[in-house]
């Protein structure tokens, strides 16, 4: 009966006509509803552009050079290293400027200036293993039992021979990056002056390569009982001194008028 009366009742009833809204209020009431899932949204999508962003516009660096071991970085091994990264540098500064079009003459000869101070490079570091290795010789002669005459002597010529190898080594050092240092010299007027501060701190790097692998060749030249080995050690050291600094300060005098005519 309830059910009968209800459709009497309401028999004539008709619903509203839907409510028509204007644009702007139903926009209003879509960002009532949505607002927060565009919020997120926004954020999702800046921290995918930032990350999508780094990842294609990250710059590779040239060379990646780390030290990792159980024993203390020897002076001279810290000294390869450094000249290492200078010649690095020289490197990227050719390569820098070959991709120019306005140094295209020159692209030839600073494509095998880049592969022969790359050379150069790889032949410090290997510079750089063979004097650690000379230094751990040494670091585990000193140990070596002393009771006997024999022993005296089998540890006195582990001793030296090791610091006859702690001293050629960085010598080498100083060769190689003197050839690096003279490579570098040709740059300046040829290269992309966009990179000057990059050969500067190449040139700087080799400088100091060479003047820490020197300080290390006279350091155990007292040491050698090899008194011509190391008259002849020294009058090499003392000839690419005299030579490289004065070379050094020169490059470095051409890179600083560079910069400053840029600024």
């Amino acid at each position: 009966m309830a059910s009968e009366y209800l459709k009497k009742k309401y028999q004539d009833v008709k619903p509203d006509a839907p409510l028509e809204l204007t644009k702007t209020e139903k926009w209003k009431n879509w960002w009532h509803y949505y607002k927060w899932h565009v919020g997120i949204a926004l954020v999702l999508l800046a921290i995918t552009g930032s990350i999508m962003w780094n990842t294609l516009s990250q710059a590779e660096p040239d060379y990646k050079i780390a030290y990792v071991g159980s024993s203390r970085l020897p002076e001279d091994t810290a000294a390869a290293l450094e000249a290492a990264m200078g010649a690095g540098l020289v490197a990227m500064v050719c390569r820098l400027t070959e991709e120019k079009a306005q140094f295209a003459r020159y692209r030839a000869e600073l494509l095998a200036l880049r592969q022969r101070v790359e050379n150069l490079r790889l032949a410090l570091l290997d510079v750089m293993d063979q004097d650690t290795d000379a230094f751990l010789q040494v670091s585990r002669a000193f140990p070596m039992p002393k009771a006997t005459d024999e022993e005296r002597a089998a540890r006195s010529a582990a001793i030296q021979k090791g610091l006859e190898l702690c001293t050629k080594a960085p010598l080498e050092v100083m060769r190689l990056a003197a050839e690096a240092l003279e490579l570098a010299a040709t740059l300046p007027g040829r290269f992309n002056e966009n990179a000057a501060s990059d050969l500067g701190v190449a040139v700087l790097s080799l400088q100091t390569g060479i003047r820490g692998a020197w300080m290390n060749v006279c350091i155990n030249l007292g040491s050698l009982r090899d008194k011509e080995l190391a008259k002849s050690c020294r009058e090499q050291g003392e000839a690419l001194m005299s030579r490289m600094m004065p070379m050094a300060e020169r490059v470095l005098k051409q890179v600083e008028q560079v910069i400053q005519g840029q600024a």
